[in-house]
């Protein structure tokens, strides 16, 4: 939600939403059930260290110890439920800005795709090879501002292995999803057959 990512919104209050189309109104929203799950995650670690921490204990029973996880033990309960109905309420109601992902994927001018044309090469050249190859033109992109495909389309050690056609499929960015998609569709469906619906 912060004005330099801007990808995804967390739902408003019951009238406080606002049109998908109205982005700057949206960015004005504090992320409010985001930061009370951020906080949670702050204070359960050292609940969890108290309540660790009690565990040692000089005889069964002993004084001073063991009381301690008497306070930190409910804290942590209410922590972790806190933030579970954080995340849920956010997940419930996620507004994403998908043209905004693909513009901030964009400015990375191909760079965000380095590690894609590395393994890529790996394939036609030795992985060292490939590594400086990746990297030399990586920094040529920078310098010169251009896009890390055009730098790569102009070095003959690319073009000699991999055509116009290959290359461009490296930087397609929905080929480098991996199984995210069948990880997301494994998951709705397994919700759907629960009777869950979708938000």
């Amino acid at each position: 939600m912060q004005t330099e990512v801007a990808e995804a919104f967390e739902p408003g209050q019951p009238g406080e939403r606002t049109p998908r189309g109205a982005i700057a109104a949206q960015r004005e929203r504090a992320p409010a059930a985001a930061a009370t799950a951020i906080c949670a995650a702050a204070l359960a670690p050292n609940l969890l260290a108290t309540i660790v921490t009690a565990q040692v204990q000089e005889h069964e029973a002993a004084v001073g110890s063991w009381q301690a996880q008497w306070h930190a033990l409910p804290a942590l309960s209410l922590v972790a439920s806190g933030a579970l109905a954080a995340i849920a309420d956010v997940a419930q109601g996620l507004e994403v800005d998908a043209e905004r992902m693909r513009s901030n994927i964009e400015n990375t001018q191909g760079l965000i795709m380095a590690e894609a044309v590395w393994m890529a090469l790996c394939a036609k050249l030795n992985r060292e090879a490939a590594r400086k190859l990746v990297e030399e033109a990586s920094r040529k992109a920078i310098a010169e501002q251009r896009h890390l495909s055009a730098v790569l389309a102009e070095d003959p050690r690319v073009t000699a292995h991999m055509s116009s056609g290959e290359l461009a499929r490296v930087f397609e960015l929905m080929s480098y999803q991996g199984v995210a998609q069948t990880l997301i569709e494994r998951t709705v469906g397994a919700l759907q057959a629960r009777g869950l619906k979708r938000p």
